[in-house]
């Protein structure tokens, strides 16, 4: 295979991670404005400031092990140049990089949710308790649950 389409084939892949990357990132920000729409919560355009801050952060890093990816394929290609040794040219750094995010993204996904649910059992908790008390409110607690059960299904 010739120099220019290893070259080609290395750059598509470092493009296509930093997509990876940014999917992440907004599928978090998609999450989080779905959730605070299910919540009435108000969307604050400083949550989106800290989106926005997140991504040059993120890239940042990105950018720095993209840098010690060409480096070492440099290294690499005149290795290869001086001896018989045919090493892969693999941007393994910014892959990790990926890795890293992508990681970093579901974990904050999956923290959010559960806090969440957990506020929401919380509350229903005390609203039944507060039914339970008075034994005239049977179908207030039937009520209850079957709300609680709806906004669990409307969510997942």
């Amino acid at each position: 295979m010739g120099q220019k389409r290893i070259l080609l084939i290395v750059l598509v892949v470092m493009f296509l991670l930093y997509v990876v990357a940014l999917l992440c990132i907004f599928l978090d920000l998609r999450a989080g404005v779905r959730r605070a729409k299910a919540n009435g919560v108000y969307r604050a355009s400083k949550k989106y400031r800290n989106t926005v801050i997140k991504i040059s952060q993120y890239f940042g890093m990105m950018f720095i092990f993209s840098i010690i990816d060409i480096i070492q394929m440099a290294l690499i290609f005149l290795l290869g140049l001086q001896t018989s040794y045919q090493l892969p040219y693999i941007p393994l750094f910014t892959a990790i990089a990926t890795c890293i995010i992508a990681s970093i993204e579901r974990k904050s996904m999956k923290e959010k949710q559960s806090q969440k649910d957990q506020a929401r059992l919380d509350e229903a908790t005390k609203e039944i308790l507060s039914a339970i008390t008075n034994p005239n409110n049977r179908e207030a607690v039937i009520t209850i649950l079957e709300q609680f059960t709806k906004k669990n299904n409307d969510l997942n």
